[in-house]
């Protein structure tokens, strides 16, 4: 019977480390924009332990606050304590064991949280809803329109009215000459 054996520790290639931070970052901006069910959760993980093992854990730390930071500006809570629990789940050897032998870098929760505070982060969160609400308006002037411009109403009348005076106004301007 044979035993299963680990290898040894092998240091990855420069090269090969920043293909693995390119693909970490293409994954973490795939959980960002919920587009994540194409990934594996222990491909993504593995991902950041080796970046954070090689000693690219300030990187790997920028990377994860930067998804948060953009993930704060535009969803409500609900979906970011989502998102928010993902993006921890995956960072959980950064944030367990990285993160306290290296005290100038925050916890991601707190991280986390901060970022969901911020005053530029809740004004965003403000404009996203009343986009969604101006993508609206169009849909419901319809009906609207179609109740207030009734044959007979006021707005009615005071449309057919501002079309005569303007008609008539036209009608009196006269043509330039052409010489």
């Amino acid at each position: 019977m044979r035993r299963f054996q680990i290898p040894p520790w092998v240091a990855l290639a420069e090269d090969r480390l920043d293909n693995l931070h390119e693909r970490h970052q293409r994954d973490l901006d795939a959980v960002v924009r919920c587009k994540e069910k194409n990934l594996e959760y222990s491909t993504v993980y593995r991902d950041q332990y080796d970046l954070v093992i090689h000693g690219r854990g300030p990187q790997v730390h920028a990377m994860v606050v930067r998804a948060l930071r953009t993930l704060a500006l535009a969803v409500e809570w609900a979906p970011y304590q989502r998102r928010m629990r993902l993006i921890m789940d995956l960072s959980m050897h950064l944030d367990r064991s990285w993160a306290p032998q290296h005290p100038q870098y925050a916890p991601l929760l707190v991280v986390a949280i901060m970022e969901w505070n911020r005053l530029v982060s809740k004004r965003w969160r403000r404009v996203c809803r009343l986009v969604r609400w101006i993508a609206r308006i169009p849909r419901l002037m319809v009906a609207f329109n179609e109740v207030a411009l009734r044959p007979g109403s006021k707005p009615a009348r005071r449309a057919a009215e501002r079309f005569k005076v303007h008609a008539a106004l036209l009608c009196t301007v006269s043509a330039p000459n052409d010489f």
